[in-house]
């Protein structure tokens, strides 16, 4: 009996082992994680010096962070005024903070990773990590944002669109130039909010193609602190670039910038013809239901002989009565005639002193439809 009781015992002491070790499906269980993460890399020495007024701080971890842990409280600059923009990036386990106003110049700062920052299986570093730095002083070399050097549009900064980008600066006479793709037709806006700058600034929106061979739309416009602007165009699928700059004071301005995409304007079977290299060839006489986008040109090209008289003729429909336009004609010669209305209709009359090709640019400040009359006649003798 005795014999029978103890191997009664082993069975089960050996079942209830076994049981432990066991997943809901009968395989063995994960190992519990119970190891804190580690900070593996911090992008400022710790002592340094000379550091940015608007430096973007990261650190990096060992392992996929809780996002969640990550905040203004666990994640500061101490030594400053106001709070900073404090983010994540799952992709490379990168926690960041950049400053939503100045850090005081030529002054000790600490960052401090507070111990409540918890990877995602919820254990937390344990111990504030503290990185001591000093600012450099108030000059444009210290006031470079974290998407520099982008001063010429040949360098610009890849950026995304539907992303906010938070404290960018250009100072003095510098410019920012920013590259972004649009995969499908769409219309991009370019808003910008000002944190910083003069009074009544003067700030430039324009966009370009990607190589700066060409502007598509430009916009100046006197700003004042925290106001925000923008400026938008309609985009085939491509890359292309966006200049922003302030001019008329040699100060600094602080902003952040989203490019936001929505529908873009219908355009018609002629596009893409934004610029003079692009003129499309078209008919002479009458072409009607042809597409007008907000401050996109349409340049047309056709056939003219020595002797004879253009006129072109746009008719704009619908017309509100104040709706600004410009047509201009090359000829083949290389002089032009342009004519600015706000008129529903606006035309142009040019002598042909030389056979070759003629080009017409129609611009217009409005999303529209219109029709194109081009009509060839002699000159009196």
């Amino acid at each position: 009996m005795v014999r029978k009781l103890m191997r009664s015992a082993v069975i089960v002491a050996l079942c209830l082992a076994l049981s432990s070790c066991a997943g809901s499906d009968g395989g063995p269980s994960a190992p519990v994680d119970s190891t804190p993460p580690a900070i593996t890399q911090v992008s400022i020495a710790d002592g340094a010096t000379g550091v940015g007024l608007i430096e973007r701080i990261e650190v990096t971890f060992s392992e996929p962070m809780d996002a969640t842990t990550i905040n203004n409280s666990t994640l500061m600059v101490v030594g400053r005024s106001g709070t900073g923009h404090v983010g994540y990036d799952e992709s490379t386990r990168t926690a960041s903070v950049t400053p939503d106003t100045l850090y005081p110049a030529s002054a000790p700062h600490a960052l401090v990773v507070g111990g409540g920052i918890a990877d995602e299986a919820g254990n937390a570093l344990g111990d504030s990590d503290t990185t001591l730095f000093e600012t450099g002083t108030l000059d444009c070399d210290h006031l470079m944002d974290y998407l520099e050097p982008n001063d010429e549009v040949t360098e610009g900064t890849p950026i995304e669109v539907d992303r906010l980008y938070r404290t960018l600066s250009v100072c003095g006479e510098n410019s920012d130039y920013y590259h972004f793709t649009v995969e499908e037709p769409a219309t991009v806006t370019a808003t910008t909010t000002l944190r910083h700058c003069a009074e009544n600034e003067s700030w430039g929106i324009y966009f370009l193609r990607a190589d700066g061979g060409g502007t598509y739309a430009t916009r100046g416009v006197g700003v004042d602190p925290g106001e925000t602007t923008t400026f938008h165009f309609s985009f085939f699928p491509g890359t292309y670039a966006l200049w922003l700059f302030g001019y008329d004071d040699p100060v600094y301005v602080l902003y952040d910038l989203e490019l936001v995409t929505s529908e873009p304007c219908s355009d018609d079977p002629y596009e893409d013809n934004d610029f003079l290299d692009e003129a499309q060839p078209i008919a002479t006489g009458l072409t009607t239901d042809l597409t007008g986008c907000y401050l996109d040109a349409d340049y047309y090209t056709f056939e003219v002989e020595a002797g004879q008289t253009v006129t072109v003729t746009q008719t704009q429909h619908p017309h509100d009565g104040s709706t600004h336009s410009r047509l201009r004609i090359h000829d083949p010669s290389g002089t032009s005639e342009s004519e600015d209305d706000e008129a529903m209709e606006s035309s142009i009359y040019k002598e042909i002193e030389q056979a070759g090709t003629c080009t017409i640019m129609a611009k217009f400040w409005a999303d529209l439809t219109y029709d194109l009359n081009i009509e060839i006649g002699e000159q009196s003798r």
